[in-house]
């Protein structure tokens, strides 16, 4: 038995190697973990931009 799996990213849908041991730290690809400042600065600044609207 394998001592690392093989997880999807919830992000890209890129399929990664994670050693079980850093299945508890919310695994994410490499690219994701990288881009995750600049997202998140970019949600910041879209928000103010966004209309959101109530369904009846």
């Amino acid at each position: 038995m394998s001592d690392s799996m093989h997880i999807v990213c919830p992000h890209c849908q890129s399929i990664n190697r994670v050693p079980a041991n850093k299945l508890a730290e919310k695994p994410n690809c490499g690219p994701c973990k990288m881009m995750a400042p600049q997202f998140e600065q970019a949600a910041t600044l879209l928000i103010s931009c966004a209309i959101l609207e109530e369904s009846a």
